[in-house]
C-alpha cells in the first residue's frame, strides 16, 4: 500500500466536474481493489457538507449548493425542529450529512425528505412477489429466526 497523498477528489474536464481518474487508480490501490473502468465512473455525489468542502478545495474554488438546498440546511437549524429530532440545532445537519453520506444520498434530497414531514401517514406500495418469500440474514428479534425479505421490508417500514 502506497503512503502517497491522495490526488484531487474531482476535477474540472472540459466544463464538467468529474471524479478525477487518478484519484480513482489511487483508491483502488489503497483498497487493493481491481482497477475500475473508467467507462463506467460514476459521477460524484456530494452527502454532507465535509463532501462539499472537500470538494471545494479540491477544484479550488466554490462550489455553491443550490437555493433549496441551503434552504433546508436554514430550516434544520431551527431550534423548534433540530431539538424536536433530539439534537442541538449546530449537530443536525452533520449527523443527517453522515446517514446520507452512508448511502451515498445526495444532500440535495434533504429537501424532498424534509417535504414528507407534511403527511400525516405515509404508504407504501412493496413488492410481494415469490422472491420476497426468500429468507435474508437478517433475525427476527423477538423469534430469533431468520426473517423472510417480506419481515424484513415490514419491520423496516413500520413506525
Amino acid at each position: 500500500m502506497s503512503s502517497a497523498p491522495p490526488p484531487k477528489k474531482y476535477v474540472t474536464i472540459n466544463g464538467v466536474m468529474k471524479l478525477n481518474p487518478e484519484y480513482k487508480k489511487w483508491k483502488d490501490a489503497q483498497s487493493g481493489a481491481p482497477p475500475s473502468d473508467p467507462q463506467n465512473m460514476q459521477l460524484p455525489v456530494v452527502s454532507s457538507m465535509d463532501d462539499h468542502m472537500q470538494l471545494n478545495d479540491d477544484l479550488g474554488k466554490d462550489i455553491p449548493l443550490s437555493e433549496s438546498t441551503n434552504a433546508t440546511i436554514q430550516m434544520m437549524q431551527e431550534p423548534e425542529i433540530s431539538l424536536e429530532a433530539g439534537m442541538e440545532p449546530d449537530v443536525m445537519v452533520d449527523a443527517i450529512g453522515q446517514v446520507l453520506a452512508k448511502y451515498e444520498v445526495p444532500m440535495g434530497l434533504m429537501n424532498k425528505l424534509m417535504m414528507l414531514s407534511e403527511f400525516q401517514s405515509l404508504e407504501f406500495i412493496i413488492d410481494d412477489s415469490g422472491s420476497m418469500q426468500c429468507p435474508t440474514d437478517s433475525i427476527n428479534p423477538t423469534t430469533r429466526q431468520p426473517m423472510t425479505r417480506w419481515q424484513e421490508a415490514q419491520s423496516l417500514l413500520s413506525f
